[in-house]
């Protein structure tokens, strides 16, 4: 009888380098904690200390730090070079600007088959700026946005970008915790926000 050959897993580096806790750090542990049961093998890169990596070492989750204070420093970067040609993953996800300057330049230059996808988490436009422009379309490969709005606001002013390598792909929410919330019942409607005003 013939077996299936098992799919090798995909190696996926998602990086971010944020020393505070919020909602971009909650998906990057969701993606961390759900993606190996779909075939993939994440590492989670983050600044050293922060409670992101304090978090993926708690649960076990593959972590791999650096010090990522200057852009594209050469101490920061040349490092990197070498632990992603030993890696060798499939792709990267940067969640910020510095994650772009540093680990996916690292792994352009380290000349490895792989590709960089750049998550804009804030709404509003691109500067345009050269080294910004070059790190854009040069070094990522693809920009993920969470919504359409999101979407038109990178677009505005920037002219150099193709809207065709921007992808929309909301964040979704675990609504679990939330099932034994009482009704509402026939009183006044309440309405609730959570997150972070910035």
């Amino acid at each position: 009888m013939c077996q299936k050959s098992k799919q090798p897993a995909v190696r996926l580096v998602v990086a971010d380098s944020v020393r505070d806790m919020g909602g971009g750090e909650r998906f990057v542990l969701d993606l961390a904690r759900h993606l190996p049961a779909r075939g993939y093998e994440v590492t989670v890169f983050g600044y050293s200390g922060a409670p992101l990596h304090q978090r993926c070492i708690r649960e076990g989750l593959p972590v791999r730090t650096a010090r990522t204070r200057a852009y594209g420093a050469p101490w920061t970067v040349l490092p990197l070079i070498h632990w992603l040609r030993n890696l060798r993953p499939h792709l990267i996800l940067t969640e910020y600007d510095k994650d772009l300057r540093t680990l996916a330049l690292a792994a352009k230059l380290a000349r490895i088959p792989v590709s960089v996808i750049h998550s804009r988490e804030c709404d509003g436009s691109i500067k345009d700026r050269p080294w910004i422009r070059w790190f854009h379309t040069k070094v990522a490969d693809r920009i993920l946005v969470a919504s359409e709005a999101t979407k038109r606001s990178s677009l505005e002013g920037s002219d150099w970008l193709e809207p065709g390598r921007i992808s929309v792909i909301g964040k979704g929410i675990d609504l679990a915790p939330f099932d034994d919330c009482p009704p509402i019942g026939d009183g006044p409607l309440r309405l609730g926000y959570l997150g972070q005003l910035v």
